[in-house]
């Protein structure tokens, strides 16, 4: 997948294949954002519950150079 420049690695990352020169500030710019369910018991005390929680954290990347290699 392309996206903004970028191809996606997945949980290892991105790829950038252009600059940030045009962009806003000359940087991508993004959210990483992580979410936790978490379900708990504690039989000792006849209690359980569950929650989620949810942390994003705004993130910029320059991104000045960008090589490429013909291996034609």
């Amino acid at each position: 997948m392309l996206s903004q420049g970028r191809e996606s690695l997945g949980a290892r990352g991105h790829r950038y294949q252009r600059a940030a020169s045009d962009k806003p500030g000359g940087r991508y710019r993004g959210t990483a954002t992580a979410t936790w369910s978490i379900t708990w018991t504690a039989p000792a005390l006849g209690d359980e519950g569950d929650f989620t929680e949810t942390r994003a954290t705004a993130w910029t990347a320059w991104v000045g150079e960008v090589q490429v290699l013909d291996t034609n």
